[in-house]
């Protein structure tokens, strides 16, 4: 490889290096990126982090079904998302309304719940739904 093919990689490598990497989420603060639910395998946001920016997203078929204790969410142009705790293989669609988070930008707050296992959301009664997401829906767009 010529000097000349050699410092343009350089160069390229080195501008790329420079460009901040968006990442679905922190572990550890609870806070999405925007355009994402998060959830994570432990309470209080641990390690390790599943985010997705479809609208209507089957965790399962992700690899991240019946896997969370802690969600976040950060809807980009959507207020709201529903969690489900089916994905309804025959109709490709969710079922069984556990709980809705807002969006932390439009909202600014009830965007985040560190332990499922006392319910979460406004609309989940108490119910503990750790282990039991198998869904998301970005609502209220």
């Amino acid at each position: 490889m010529n000097k000349g093919v050699r410092a343009l990689l350089a160069g390229l490598l080195t501008v790329g290096l420079a460009v901040p990497v968006a990442s679905a989420a922190q572990a550890g603060d609870g806070l999405c990126d925007s355009g994402f639910a998060c959830g994570y395998d432990l309470t209080s946001y641990g390690d390790p982090v599943f985010g997705t920016a479809k609208s209507l997203s089957d965790w399962s078929d992700q690899g991240f079904g019946n896997r969370a204790d802690s969600v976040s969410v950060n809807g980009a142009s959507c207020k709201y998302t529903v969690f489900y705790r089916t994905w309804y293989l025959w109709d490709s669609r969710p079922i069984g309304k556990a709980f809705t988070l807002y969006s932390r930008q439009l909202m600014g707050r009830n965007y985040r719940d560190p332990n499922l296992s006392n319910g979460a959301g406004f609309d989940s009664n108490g119910t503990d739904v750790r282990n039991d997401i198998e869904a998301t829906e970005f609502t209220g767009c």
